[in-house]
């Protein structure tokens, strides 16, 4: 799964992009707590930092595919 994928399914789900450094891009959330951090690299990023990312945001991995 590519960065623009994953952005696109973190802002529907109402994550704001908050701050980015280097290659790194956080997201907040108005209501849920914590931070996503989520990295931007070209081609696909690694499946388990998917599920990572998934699980940090709250969002169940099985409606994202």
């Amino acid at each position: 799964m590519r960065y623009k994928e994953i952005e696109k399914r973190l802002k529907k789900d109402g994550w704001i992009l908050f701050a980015q450094r280097g290659s790194h891009c956080q997201f907040v959330h108005k209501t849920k707590t914590g931070k996503v951090t989520v990295p931007k690299h070209p081609g696909d990023i690694n499946t388990s930092v998917v599920k990572s990312i998934w699980r940090q945001a709250g969002i169940n991995e099985t409606k994202v595919k």
